[in-house]
């Protein structure tokens, strides 16, 4: 939870600055976090179009008649 401005104010520079980059890296873990279902669902659909490659050829595009 990020810090309030009271908070920062009353620290030391360096204490502030650690505060801050600690505050960074939560917001980064939490965007990492949320990205992995959509690596999930992008490397479920390249495994499936590596097998209709592998069935089909890789000249016939899906839905195609």
């Amino acid at each position: 939870m990020p810090y309030r401005k009271r908070t920062l104010r009353q620290m030391t520079p360096e204490a502030r600055k650690l505060a801050k980059l600690a505050d960074e890296l939560e917001s980064v873990r939490r965007r990492l976090k949320a990205m992995v279902p959509l690596v999930q669902s992008f490397e479920m659909w390249e495994r499936a179009e590596m097998k209709r490659q592998a069935a089909f050829g890789p000249g016939v595009k899906g839905g195609e008649v």
